[in-house]
């Protein structure tokens, strides 16, 4: 056997899959509970919003892990985290003003409580396209400093930018998702990627 297929026996190419499944652990692990706390903690400043802060017209805060999963299908990834067994992260790929990014939805004891859309390696139009979404959307003046928008259920809308990302945090009433921010150790465990990777997750 030639030494270059002896190595490749050693040492495997990841697969696909693999590839994939750690590029959204690592993605859910940045954007969990703790960085949206953290990013709450950055900023003071309120503005009333007059309309309800939601996923969608149909989907509301509160609503439980099983009804979305039934009204929007499976996602690309799903996971239950590491240091609070209570709290398990969905995201799905979509697109907002024509622009693709990841929606990571976090579940509380199995009811929505924060998601955010994550746009990344934005190109200066695309940066401008989502800006004038924010702006249309929810009336957003980015040439303010930063603020956070509160709607009369206490529901918050935080908008973290820089030159090429843009994430919008949308978080329910703070009282319902302090508990999420508290670590609960458990072990991290993958529940659905693809079917192979959701069949090796229930015997680990």
């Amino acid at each position: 056997m030639p030494i270059s297929n002896k190595l490749n026996a050693l040492f495997p190419t990841p697969s696909k899959t693999s590839k994939r499944a750690s590029f959204y652990k690592n993605f859910t692990s940045k954007y969990d509970p703790l960085y949206f706390d953290k990013q709450l903690n950055l900023n003071n400043r309120v503005i009333i919003y007059s309309k309800t802060l939601r996923f969608n017209s149909l989907t509301h805060f509160g609503t439980e892990l099983n009804d979305f999963k039934k009204q929007y299908g499976k996602p690309v990834f799903n996971i239950l985290s590491d240091y609070n067994f209570n709290v398990r992260t969905l995201v799905y790929k979509t697109k907002i003003a024509g622009v693709s990014c990841r929606a990571n939805l976090i579940f509380y004891k199995e009811k929505l409580i924060l998601f955010n859309y994550v746009f990344n390696k934005l190109s200066k139009r695309t940066h401008r396209m989502v800006c004038q979404y924010a702006t249309s959307k929810f009336g957003f003046k980015f040439d303010q400093d930063d603020y956070i928008l509160v709607d009369s259920f206490n529901n918050r809308l935080l908008i973290d930018r820089n030159d090429t990302e843009i994430i919008f945090n949308f978080y329910s009433a703070l009282n319902k998702i302090q508990a999420s921010f508290e670590k609960n150790y458990g072990t991290t465990k993958l529940i659905s990627f693809q079917e192979k990777t959701e069949r090796q997750s229930k015997t680990s």
